[in-house]
């Protein structure tokens, strides 16, 4: 039954939009049947620059998304049908959603894709994935030290994997700081505001709302939050919680 639900309202859209495309204008219809073109092949792109950063992820050095950010670019920033795209008046609600849609993943895009931001971002993530910490005596990747602060009861060597996630901060921490600053500074040009206003208001929210609910989380969850770390240093035999206490309490 479901699946007929979902034939039926397949159908049902498509031949709406039929209509709906028989019933405009050359001009509109050329920016829907460009944008329709767009929408499909930045669909393709972002499964490609996935299954690539999945492999960098894992270690390989021979795997880069330079080439996909590039592409990206390429059809995102295209002035010409960004300003034909703006100044487009759609009367079909869900044309005026996609159009809005559209114009803001091409501002983050022109973001997140610009060639320096890509550059010094994909250099930060292959040193992290082929970086090894000295824990006990042993060379551990990322994930092996994540687990020794998951999982390990010797809690001298969590506390010696919590100080070696140090080492991560010391190889990138320059560039992190690097990658924030560009951000900014391209948020301001493509978006004109800072990224981190930029990205709430594409989450429909503001600093303002975000604050606000954390302080009500924060007040309406206080007794139950002291309680539980009574209870965590009475369940580790500990007198103080530390760091690396908290992430091997809630994994065992």
């Amino acid at each position: 039954m479901p699946t007929l639900v979902l034939l039926i309202s397949a159908l049902f859209l498509f031949l709406t939009a039929g209509v709906t495309q028989s019933n405009t204008s050359g001009p509109e219809r050329s920016i829907r049947t460009t944008l329709d073109a767009k929408e499909q092949e930045l669909e393709d792109l972002n499964a490609r620059y996935w299954l690539n950063q999945y492999q960098i992820e894992q270690g390989n050095a021979n795997v880069s998304n330079q080439s996909v950010d590039a592409r990206i670019r390429e059809v995102v920033n295209d002035p010409s049908f960004l300003k034909t795209l703006e100044a487009a008046h759609f009367s079909d609600p869900i044309w005026q959603r996609r159009q809005q849609l559209y114009l803001e993943a091409a501002r983050d895009s022109q973001i997140s894709t610009d060639a320096e931001l890509s550059k010094i971002i994909e250099s930060i993530r292959k040193d992290s994935s082929a970086l090894r910490y000295s824990i006990g005596g042993k060379k551990l990747d990322r994930p092996e030290l994540d687990n020794v602060l998951g999982h390990d009861p010797d809690r001298t060597l969590r506390r010696e994997a919590w100080f070696a996630k140090a080492e991560h901060t010391k190889l990138t921490g320059d560039r992190l700081r690097q990658a924030m600053k560009l951000g900014n500074q391209l948020a301001q040009r493509y978006a004109g505001q800072s990224y981190a206003d930029f990205m709430l208001h594409r989450r429909a929210t503001d600093r303002a709302s975000v604050l606000r609910w954390y302080e009500l989380i924060r007040t309406a969850t206080e007794p139950e939050y002291r309680e539980l770390l009574s209870r965590m240093k009475k369940d580790l035999g500990v007198k103080e919680l530390e760091p690396w206490d908290l992430e091997y309490y809630f994994s065992t």
